[in-house]
C-alpha cells in the first residue's frame, strides 16, 4: 500500500504531530508499505536529518507551496509525476495545507483519515474559537466530513466531535519507542523533577515552579530541569522562577533529542507534568519507557493513568501536586515498583507497531468504514 502522511511541518521542534507522523511512517515502512510526506518544510536539512534518524532515509518527501485559495491546484501540482498514493494521512486539523491535500483527495476518489493531535478537545477548541469556527463553516467541515476515519487522542474528545461535528472519531493512542533498559536510573546528587514539552501556556509550566517550590518548603531539596523547545511561554517561565525564588533549583535547558533526552529522563528521579490540558502526555510514556515513574496532573488525559502504569495522578493545583512528589521521593521502593510497571506498561500498551498497523487497517480498500 502506498501511503502519504500531510503535514504542515515536518521538523521535530515543532512538537508532537511530526514526532507522531515520522514514527508511523517508519513502522509502515518497515512493514512494507511505501510512505512519503506533503510537507511545507520536506526539504530542510534538520528535517533530512530528522527522518534518516527514524530510518527513513529512502523515503520520499513532496515539498508543498504555501498558498491561499489556489491551495488545492498547487497540492496537485505537487504530486505531478509522484505515483498516485493508495490512501493519505492528515495530520492536525488548522493548517492549511490539510483542507487543501483533503479536497485533492475527494477529487482524486483517495481515502484519507485524519489524526487530530488533540486539536478538536473542546479545551483548544475554546482559544481562539471565533477564528476556528469559520474555519470549519468556509473549508474544514467538508475535510472532516469526508474522511474515512478520524483518530482522536482521549474518550473526552472523541466524544465532543460526536457532539459538535456529528461525525465519529477512533480512540487511538501514540506510542513510544522502547529502547533498553538503563543501567542507571539516576545520577544526580539531589532528588531531580523532570518536565518535558514544549514551553506553551497550556503546559501549565508556571504552577509547575510553584510545585516546585512547595516542595521544597515541605523539606525535601531537588533539582526541576525544564527541558523544551520554546512556544511563547520562556519569558512568564523565566518570571514564575524568579518569583518562586528557586532560581539556583531551576534548569532550564531548551530542547533535547535522541540519545541526550533519553539520558536526561533516565537520570530523573520523577518526570513531572502539571498541564492545564494535556490531550494524551505523549512525554510521560518517554518517560515511563526508561523506567522513570511519573507524577502527574488529572487534565493529563493520559489513557489508563495510574500506579499501573507507573504514574500517580493528582488533583491539578500546586499544593496536591507537591504532596504527591514529597510522598514518592520518600519512598524508593514504592517509587521502584512504578518504575518496573511503568515500562512494562510501554512496552505492552503503547508500541508504535500495532498503531501503524491499525492506521492502515482503518484506510485500506478493505478497511472498515464509520
Amino acid at each position: 500500500m502506498r501511503l502519504l502522511h500531510v503535514i504542515e511541518g515536518l521538523h521535530p521542534d515543532r512538537g508532537g504531530p511530526p514526532q507522531v507522523a515520522v514514527a508511523l511512517a517508519a513502522r509502515q515502512l518497515a512493514a512494507g508499505h511505501e510512505v512519503a510526506f506533503a510537507s511545507h518544510d520536506a526539504k530542510s536539512e534538520a528535517v533530512g536529518e530528522f527522518l534518516r534518524g527514524r530510518g527513513l532515509a529512502a523515503c520520499e518527501r513532496i515539498e508543498v507551496a504555501r498558498c491561499g485559495p489556489l491551495g488545492t491546484r498547487a497540492f496537485a501540482a505537487a504530486m505531478t509525476g509522484t505515483a498516485r498514493p493508495d490512501a493519505m494521512h492528515l495530520h492536525g486539523v488548522w493548517n492549511a495545507i490539510l483542507p487543501q491535500s483533503a479536497r485533492w483527495a475527494r477529487e482524486a476518489g483517495v481515502a484519507y483519515g485524519l489524526t487530530t493531535h488533540g486539536a478538536l478537545h473542546p479545551f483548544p477548541m475554546a482559544r481562539g474559537r471565533w477564528k476556528k469556527w469559520i474555519a470549519l463553516a468556509s473549508t474544514h467541515a467538508a475535510m472532516l466530513r469526508g474522511a474515512r476515519r478520524i483518530f482522536v487522542l482521549n474518550d473526552e474528545e472523541r466524544d465532543a466531535v460526536a457532539a459538535r461535528f456529528g461525525a465519529s472519531a477512533e480512540t487511538l493512542p501514540n506510542g513510544v519507542d522502547v529502547g533498553p533498559e538503563p543501567s542507571i536510573r539516576s545520577r544526580r546528587e539531589r532528588p531531580s523533577l523532570v518536565f518535558l514539552g514544549r514551553l506553551d501556556w497550556t503546559k501549565g509550566i508556571e504552577a509547575l515552579v510553584a510545585a516546585h517550590r512547595r516542595v521544597i518548603e515541605l523539606g525535601l531539596d531537588c533539582d526541576l530541569v525544564i527541558v523544551g523547545n520554546d512556544w511563547g511561554s520562556r519569558g512568564s517561565i523565566e518570571a514564575a522562577i524568579d518569583e518562586a525564588g528557586t532560581r539556583e533549583r531551576v534548569q532550564v535547558v531548551g530542547p533535547k533529542y535522541g540519545e541526550e533526552k533519553r539520558r536526561i529522563l533516565a537520570e530523573a528521579s520523577l518526570l513531572v507534568h502539571l498541564p492545564r490540558y494535556e490531550g494524551f502526555g505523549m512525554a510521560v510514556l518517554e518517560g515511563l519507557a526508561v523506567g522513570t515513574p511519573a507524577v502527574i496532573g488529572d487534565r493529563c488525559l493520559l489513557p489508563g493513568a495510574g500506579p499501573s502504569m507507573g504514574v500517580v495522578v493528582t488533583e491539578s493545583n500546586p499544593d496536591s501536586f507537591a504532596r504527591a512528589v514529597v510522598e514518592l521521593l520518600r519512598e524508593p521502593d514504592r517509587r521502584e515498583a512504578l518504575s518496573r510497571a511503568g515500562r512494562h506498561a510501554v512496552v505492552e500498551r503503547f508500541g508504535w507497531d500495532a498503531i501503524a498497523a491499525r492506521c492502515v487497517e482503518a484506510l485500506s480498500p478493505m478497511g472498515n468504514r464509520r
